[in-house]
């Protein structure tokens, strides 16, 4: 998931994760883009409090304890979007928080879907055979 974000080579970018969890690949993404901002968001209030204590040293990773499935407009466009859950279908509104060029990751049923924003336009592959937890 982290290869079909394109994140090699970018310089700063604005990152969100939906379902941060424990913060793991919150802390993997900031080892290879260190001058990005990364914002998670995680429903589940226990893990989510465990994931600030953890990635407190990291002054570029914010942690909201809330429901994720609107994406973050307050903050938004962000470069990319990964949803670590999946979804029913393929989560197109949050198109309009990214950016130009922007990518979007996520589960979607069984599948893994790349949506990446080309002006008004969006491309979109998928790729077959995963399982996740599902978004809640």
């Amino acid at each position: 998931m982290l290869n079909l974000l394109e994140l090699e080579n970018k310089p700063c970018l604005k990152v969100l994760e939906i379902g941060s969890g424990c913060g793991y690949v919150l802390a993997l993404m900031n080892s290879i883009l260190k001058d990005s901002k990364f914002f998670g968001i995680e429903i589940n209030k226990e893990v989510g409090k465990n994931s600030i204590q953890r990635l407190s040293k990291y002054q570029n990773i914010s942690i909201l304890l809330q429901d994720g499935k609107d994406g973050l407009l307050e903050n938004a466009p962000f470069d990319r979007i990964l949803i670590s859950a999946a979804c029913e279908s393929n989560p197109y509104y949050l198109a309009e928080q990214l950016s130009d060029s922007g990518v979007i990751v996520s589960p979607v049923l069984n599948s893994i879907v790349k949506t990446k924003k080309i002006g008004t336009e969006a491309s979109v592959q998928e790729f077959s055979g995963f399982s996740f937890v599902p978004l809640l």
